[in-house]
C-alpha cells in the first residue's frame, strides 16, 4: 500500500511541475507571435548592445529581435548592463550567453510588436 501512495505522489509532482514549466521556443517564433501569452524559454540565446534606456538585442540561430527592460527584475537587469554592454559582449563574455524566460503578452492595436514581463536571463555558466 505504502508503495503505491508513494508512486502515486511521485507522479503527480512530475506532473504538476511539467506544467510550472516554460515551453521552450526560437526568436523566430516570437517574431510571428506564435507563442504569445504563454511562458516562454529561448535558449543559447546572445544578449549585445544593452542599456537600460537603449534596450538591447537578443540573437539565436533563427534571427534577433530588440528589447527592452521592462518586466525584468533588478538583478537581471543589473547582470546585462555590467556584462552585456558592448556590441561584442555576447562573444567575448559567457555571461552574455544562455537563456532567456519571460511571458509574451501582444500590443492591442501595435501591429508586429509584443511587450514581455516575468523576464529573466539564465546565464550559461
Amino acid at each position: 500500500m505504502r508503495v503505491w501512495v508513494v508512486a502515486g505522489l511521485m507522479a503527480l509532482a512530475g506532473a504538476a511541475s511539467a506544467q510550472d514549466g516554460a515551453r521552450v521556443v526560437t526568436l523566430a517564433k516570437i517574431r510571428d507571435h506564435r507563442a504569445a501569452g504563454e511562458f516562454i524559454r529561448v535558449e543559447n540565446v546572445t544578449i549585445v548592445r544593452f542599456s537600460t534606456s537603449k534596450g538591447g538585442v537578443a540573437s539565436d540561430a533563427t534571427g534577433s529581435v530588440r528589447f527592452d527592460d521592462i518586466g525584468m527584475p533588478p538583478r537581471t537587469v543589473s547582470h546585462l548592463e555590467r556584462y552585456c554592454s558592448g556590441a561584442h559582449s555576447g562573444q567575448d563574455r559567457g555571461e552574455c550567453r544562455g537563456a532567456l524566460e519571460f511571458t509574451i503578452n501582444p500590443r492591442d492595436g501595435d501591429r508586429g510588436n509584443f511587450t514581455i514581463s516575468d523576464a529573466d536571463f539564465i546565464p550559461e555558466n
